[in-house]
């Protein structure tokens, strides 16, 4: 194990934002360097060439853990993420499979980012700070599925964003529907592929579609300014 180490700068500010959002959080299973056992085998909590520590884990209690994940899923830096005996990796579309490592991550949420300077480095803001209010039932930890209900969900205020509306849909997608579509396959659109899959691609495709409405509404607003500046000058 190398004799000095950092955490990445950008799980640094992740901490920092999390810490910001729930400032009386558990912090019992946080971690960042691996222990002894780590340095025996391949893991991203052991320091790289560079001393660079590119994984870290955050404590599930007093947090709300799946708006995290929903989160992380969604950035640019993220490699792959472990909570509840599920794990969301880039190479698979963040698409939530059964991990079947040593440790289930049931206590804490585990995120890793890539094993690049570029995201090691980029403290661009998480957005944490947009992730609901906690919710007070813990996820199940034995054999049931059952996650939290989105019975403390609040109304949407009428200056919410399209972007923190999608932001809550992720969030409640994922406590919902994981369980329920793990291994179970669909065809649709002459695909095969788990329904989670489909639905995340829908929701992609949605989110691209609203983009061009949003951006022809503007383009048809500037073209009636431009009609009216015309009807006025023939007016005149």
């Amino acid at each position: 194990m190398a004799a000095s180490w950092h955490l990445a700068p950008s799980l640094a500010q992740l901490r920092r934002e999390i810490n910001t959002r729930w400032p009386s959080r558990d912090k019992t299973s946080d971690g960042t360097i691996g222990d002894a056992a780590h340095s025996a085998r391949a893991s991203d909590h052991n320091p790289n060439s560079r001393g660079s520590v590119n994984a870290i884990d955050i404590d599930e209690d007093g947090i709300d853990a799946w708006g995290l994940v929903a989160l992380l899923i969604t950035d640019p830096r993220v490699y792959y993420v472990i909570y509840e005996g599920r794990i969301w990796q880039r190479k698979h579309g963040f698409v939530p499979r059964p991990y079947a490592g040593i440790n289930a991550h049931r206590k804490h949420v585990h995120v890793s980012i890539i094993q690049s300077v570029a995201a090691e480095q980029n403290t661009t803001p998480w957005s944490v700070a947009k992730i609901g209010a906690s919710s007070s039932v813990k996820p199940s930890t034995g054999g049931s599925t059952n996650k939290p209900s989105a019975t403390n969900t609040k109304p949407k205020p009428n200056n919410q964003s399209e972007e923190d509306e999608l932001m809550a849909l992720s969030k409640e997608t994922l406590k919902q529907i994981t369980d329920a579509t793990l291994g179970v396959n669909v065809t649709a659109n002459g695909k095969s592929a788990p329904l989670v899959q489909h639905m995340a691609e829908a929701f992609v495709a949605d989110k691209a579609q609203s983009a061009k409405l949003a951006e022809l509404d503007g383009k048809i607003a500037a073209l009636a300014q431009q009609v009216a500046k015309i009807a006025k000058k023939v007016g005149a």
